[in-house]
């Protein structure tokens, strides 16, 4: 599958500057196409995001969504903040 490598996890490790281990096998990834990888990560949590505000607008009585909120949105921005380095400091 072309985008098994963005696996982290079951073999595949991060070594930095577009490139990917598994099994001894390096491979080198498109600065974009990590970036599109990001950005389906960033837009996978802008979606919880809004879910988590159905939920607390549907049942404001259920604890801890609001805090899940919060730390989705944390993660948001972390994400946000790593495609910017990723597209201003990474060189092919």
């Amino acid at each position: 599958m072309r985008n098994s490598r963005f696996k982290i996890g079951a073999g595949w490790w991060v070594l930095g500057a577009g490139y990917w281990v598994l099994g001894g096998r390096c491979w080198k990834i498109c600065i974009l196409e990590y970036v599109k990888f990001l950005t389906y990560s960033i837009a996978s949590c802008d979606e919880t995001i809004n879910h988590l505000d159905t939920i607390i607008e549907i049942y404001p009585d259920l604890d801890g969504f609001s805090d899940l909120k919060t730390e989705y949105e944390i993660l948001g921005r972390k994400i946000n903040s790593y495609i910017q380095y990723v597209e201003q400091n990474w060189k092919t």
